[in-house]
């Protein structure tokens, strides 16, 4: 958000855990500050690919910052952790209670049957997970296409979430968020979505994230309009 709105992002620092680190005071725009930060962040990670390379960038005063921050983000992951915690003490559904807390809906639930997925040049974890669905959701397939983060969710072709949406995969019985790099063949999960942050809903920060930014030919259409039975 601070990128696409126009802050600042150097002077930003790199460093990564095997003493490595990087100051970078000056660059022509923050696409090549990216740029350089994924570079770097591939070479940690040819080493280790669950080795972090932690970047911190954007020093800017706080009055600019005020218009690029999301609020309330640290409180609504807090409350989240304690509804799943909650749950989980009273034999409630941890998925569901997890997905209420923000507003949210159970897009999808099921297996993973099958993964396929690339580094790609620009530095980025990119590949579509396909779910066999269970239960409610037993004989539906769905897709969930990710660069890095998950984008695209479609059951049975039909798409369900799309980014700036968030989308997010856990594990079925406890939810346990899972990222993309520790995703197997296997596993049993539910997909959840729930509403984008309005700061990325409209102008530079929804084009940005929209799916025709990661060359989908699909535009964005709000969580709640395409599933208003999730969203009522």
């Amino acid at each position: 958000l601070p990128a696409v709105l126009g802050l600042k992002t150097w002077p930003l620092t790199i460093c990564d855990p095997w003493g490595n680190s990087l100051v970078l005071d000056d660059c022509p725009s923050p696409q090549v500050a990216e740029r350089i930060g994924k570079m770097v962040s591939k070479v940690t990670k040819s080493v280790d690919m669950g080795a972090s390379c932690s970047h911190a960038a954007f020093p800017n005063r706080l009055g600019q910052l005020g218009r690029a921050l999301v609020p309330g983000t640290l409180t609504r992951s807090l409350e989240v952790g304690r509804r799943v915690l909650e749950a989980r003490a009273s034999g409630e559904d941890p998925v569901g209670a997890a997905a209420e807390s923000v507003g949210g809906a159970v897009l999808f639930t099921g297996e993973v049957t099958e993964r396929t997925w690339s580094d790609t040049p620009d530095g980025y974890m990119e590949g579509i997970t396909h779910i066999t669905g269970s239960a409610a959701h037993s004989g539906a397939k769905a897709r969930v296409w990710f660069q890095n983060e998950h984008h695209l969710v479609w059951i049975d072709d039909e798409p369900v979430a799309l980014s700036p949406d968030i989308i997010a995969v856990v594990d079925a019985t406890s939810a346990e968020p899972i990222s993309n790099t520790e995703l197997r063949q296997g596993m049993s999960v539910s997909v959840l979505g729930f509403a984008a942050p309005e700061a990325f809903r409209e102008g530079a920060p929804l084009a940005a994230t929209a799916p025709k930014h990661y060359g989908f030919d699909v535009e964005w259409v709000a969580i709640e309009r395409l599933n208003p039975e999730l969203f009522g």
